[in-house]
């Protein structure tokens, strides 16, 4: 018999409190609950295009570049019917080549690439709060020359900028915190993230 496709989550959802919800918490944007079931039952590899254009404001060291390239699971889930037992979701790739200049080297440049890893529906998986579903999401990243990693759970400054995941042509937006807290200054700087391609439904 085919799976046909699931009408809710394979597992409980939780009425959270205010602070539980939102920009620098692992649930950080509300949506539908067709798009959050979208993006947990079809969503199996992700997009992600960048700008980056960073300056650390107390060395006057930037990183710029671009990324254009799939994030991929960890996890060989083709089918629907794969997450009925709730594997841990996430999806893994490399930014494009940045381009790190630091003064104090005599301008010296080296260029890495980033570790982004996408993390989806771990935790409790969904709060749902105010009419609206807010799925775990968690987008981390880590460089080589240049660390900064960054993890919507963890608040490390005010100086941040935004990502948006779009699912169903609906864009939510939220923010990516610095570890290297106020030394850092964005501009231009954005993360996109799209749905590449869906698991079957059988």
């Amino acid at each position: 018999m085919d799976f046909l496709f699931p009408t809710y989550f394979p597992f409980c959802i939780y009425e959270g409190d205010e602070g539980d919800v939102g920009n620098g918490t692992p649930y950080p944007v509300g949506m539908s609950l067709e798009n959050a079931m979208a993006l947990y039952w079809k969503a199996k590899t992700f997009r992600i295009t960048e700008t980056w254009d960073v300056l650390t404001i107390y060395t006057g060291t930037t990183v710029v570049g671009t990324t254009d390239t799939i994030l991929t699971p960890s996890l060989n889930l083709n089918k629907m019917s794969d997450l009925c037992c709730r594997p841990d979701l996430e999806a893994t790739g490399r930014s494009g080549t940045f381009l790190i200049t630091t003064p104090s080297q005599s301008s010296a440049q080296h260029s890495f690439q980033d570790y982004i890893t996408l993390y989806l529906f771990q935790g409790d998986g969904v709060i749902f709060r105010n009419d609206l579903y807010y799925p775990q999401i968690s987008l981390a990243r880590a460089g080589g020359f240049y660390d900064y990693y960054n993890w919507l759970s963890s608040e490390f400054s005010t100086e941040r900028y935004l990502a948006t995941i779009t699912i169903n042509g609906n864009q939510y937006s939220f923010s990516m915190y610095s570890d290297h807290g106020s030394e850092q200054r964005y501009y231009n700087t954005t993360t996109n993230i799209t749905i590449d391609s869906e698991r079957t439904p059988d």
